[in-house]
Order: C-alpha cells, then structure tokens, then sequence
C-alpha cells in the first residue's frame, strides 16, 4: 500500500460562518478518513468576536468528532489571506511534509481537496501542486464571464512579469513541500489576495518544481475579491515580482563576473 502523505491544510476565513458550516465538516470528513496523519486548520483572520461567538457550536462540533485532525487559530487582528496562512504555516511547520491551504468558500468540494492531496509525495520529496480552473473534457469550472476573462487578462500577465507557464495562479488550492517554505518563508509578506502571486514567485526563485492539476470548480457568491481595485493591487504586485526577479538575476550575474 501506498503510504500517505501528512500535510498542514490552513483555511484562512474572514467573516464566513455562514459557509463554513457546508464546506468545513465535509472536508474534515475526508481529511480524518483519507489522510489521518494531516490536520485542517481554520484561522479566524480578525473577523471580530461576533463572528467566534457565531462559529462556538460548529468549533465545539469539530473538536470533538475530529480532535485528532483539527485545530482553530484565532487572529486579533486582520492580516489578509495571505497573512492568515503563514500564522499557520509557522505554527507548525515542522510536523509535516505538506503545507497547503484551500479557500473557505466551498467553490472546491473536499472530494477535489483529497483528489489533489492523493498527488503529493510521502516525506515532502516531490513538487509543489496547484489546483487549476482548466476548463478541458472530463472537468467542469462554472464561473461568470467577467470573471473569467478577467482571471486569463491577469493570468497572461502573471506569466510575462514571472517568465512562467503556470496557467492558473490564483486557484485557491495550493501544497508546497515543507523543506521549501523553510527556504521562504522570511521573503513572504503575506499580501492579502495578492498572496499567491508572491508565492508562486519565491517558489520560482528556489527553484521549485510546480504542478498544476485539473480540478472541478464552482464560483459561489459573496465573493470578497472586487475586480477593480483587487485587480490593479494585483497587476502591481506581479509587475513588483517580476522586477525584482530581473533585478536579483543581474546581480548574481554581476557577482560571477
């Protein structure tokens, strides 16, 4: 038998009660059953004692079925997804081969979660693996026009300003080897939607292998990202990653001569 990977799973949510309680206990479900040894995460990012007075019942619900697979952190403060992920990275990184985080949305079912985990290799050795809304036979991405076209618009970008291939940068399901984030993780700011720009950037800086893996995927509404000032933070960042890449590759050159 195969032996199974173990990975930290984070999943960064502001103000989402009202999904979480579809989305969280599914995923649990299959984590504890498909890969005992990992543990889901869910991290409040500030939303405000409101909102952890809202999720008690559901916490206390978790704890108890799942005590072995699941941990709640709480920010005082809002970091912005990306910040959310490295509090938990950094709280445990060092039991696990994986580090990954997955949307708290739903807009990926857990089924599409364990499918892309099954990909990751036992002891953290293979490369990192992105989920990716690649609309092919046999996979269905249900997702507004706007947003569509919008989303390959910044894909295209991403790939002239990084110099890479990855088709989809933003799906909000990702792993990345442990021994990796170790290399990284002082040069991660954790820019809040941006934060998966800066990822794949430092992963392409160490030289990290990456895959990308068709998944199924459903828009679901309420989403937090606006179009036109996310977006151009994100063009931003991207253009700031892609100079400082040019700029860190001319001084090594420079330095060799």
């Amino acid at each position: 038998m195969r032996k199974k990977p173990n990975f930290l799973l984070a999943v960064p949510a502001y103000r989402e009660s009202s999904r979480l309680g579809q989305f969280l206990p599914g995923l649990l479900q299959v984590i504890s059953t498909e890969f005992p040894g990992s543990l889901v995460m869910l991290v409040d990012d500030g939303s405000g004692p409101g909102e952890i007075t809202a999720l008690k019942a559901l916490l206390q619900k978790m704890r108890t079925r799942y005590r072995r697979n699941f941990d709640f952190l709480a920010l005082p403060k809002n970091r912005g997804k990306g910040g959310a992920i490295l509090a938990a990275w950094k709280s445990c990184r060092s039991r696990f081969d994986y580090l990954g985080f997955v949307d708290a949305d739903g807009a990926l079912k857990p089924v599409e979660v364990a499918r892309l985990a099954e990909e990751l290799s036992p002891g953290g050795r293979g490369p990192a693996v992105f989920a990716s809304r690649i609309k092919m036979l046999g996979f269905s991405v249900e997702r507004g026009l706007i947003r569509h076209y919008a989303g390959r618009i910044f894909a295209t970008w991403v790939g002239i300003c990084l110099e890479s291939r990855i088709y989809d940068s933003q799906c909000g399901l990702k792993f990345i080897p442990t021994h990796i984030f170790k290399r990284i993780y002082s040069q991660l700011d954790g820019h809040g939607f941006a934060w998966d720009i800066e990822l794949l950037a430092k992963l392409l800086a160490a030289g990290c292998p990456i895959r990308e893996i068709p998944v199924n995927w459903s828009d679901i509404k309420g989403s937090k990202v606006r179009l036109l000032r996310d977006g151009l933070n994100l063009f931003s960042v991207a253009l700031r990653e892609g100079w400082m890449k040019k700029y860190n590759q001319s001084r090594v050159r420079l330095e060799k001569t």
